[in-house]
């Protein structure tokens, strides 16, 4: 009776632990199966070949493509290059009758200019009047001396005239006086000293105007006006 007891309990302990590992396995996460990856080495010789040849033709293409750019590149470096050749070509082909249209534009310019400077010298010349004369008209002197001569200087106008001397040189000749005032229908008389000098020819110029302003300021006034008179020319000489 108390082996059948033992025997029981035995049984019965197996079949529990039996139950309790089926329960754990059922549980566990099922493992896929670990497929090889096959390598290069281990692919047949005729897969690695065809493998090599796809390899070789894409760098192929690689390099057709390389070499089209390249190709295309000088292309377009050989067009500008003509281009500009031509643009060079055209342009020189152009200077010669730029240049012969800028000389004429210059030359009509110049006419223009000048054409315009003798109407206004000629406008100027028909706005002034003889305000005054001078006689006489030439004054000659000893080169190896020293002399005096007097010039008359003539007011033409009824009005009071003033009147500036300016000489070509004044090493050889002295004014006196430079600036005077003529009452109407008068005259002044200047003074010219010549010094001893080599031969030479020199001029005077008087220059005229209204009065205007104070007498004691003329040469302050002549400074500020163009003079409204002919301006009279008297050569001078030393032979």
């Amino acid at each position: 009776m108390l082996l059948e007891v033992l025997f029981l309990f035995i049984s019965v302990k197996l079949l529990a632990v039996c139950a309790s590992k089926k329960k754990d396995l059922s549980a566990a996460p099922s493992v896929a199966p670990c497929t090889p990856t096959k390598t290069t080495s281990e692919l047949p010789k005729e897969d690695v070949k065809e493998e090599e040849k796809k390899e070789e033709e894409k760098k192929d293409e690689e390099k057709k493509e390389g070499g089209d750019e390249k190709k295309e590149s000088k292309e377009n470096d050989s067009k500008d290059k003509e281009s500009k050749e031509k643009d060079s070509k055209e342009s020189k082909e152009k200077d010669p009758n730029e240049k012969d249209k800028e000389s004429k534009e210059k030359d009509k310019e110049s006419k223009e200019k000048d054409s315009n400077e003798k109407d206004d010298a000629d406008g100027d010349k028909k706005k002034k009047e003889s305000l005054v004369s001078a006689t006489p008209s030439e004054l000659r002197f000893d080169t190896g001396i020293t002399s005096q001569k007097k010039l008359k200087v003539t007011n033409l106008t009824d009005k009071n005239i003033m009147f500036k001397i300016k000489s070509t040189t004044t090493s050889a000749y002295l004014i006196n006086p430079v600036f005077g005032k003529i009452d109407p229908k008068g005259s002044f008389e200047v003074v010219i000293t010549h010094r001893p000098s080599e031969k030479r020819k020199d001029k005077l110029v008087v220059m005229s105007h209204v009065l205007t302003g104070k007498e004691i300021e003329m040469a302050k006034t002549f400074k500020q006006i163009k003079a409204s008179g002919i301006d009279v020319t008297v050569q001078l000489a030393s032979v």
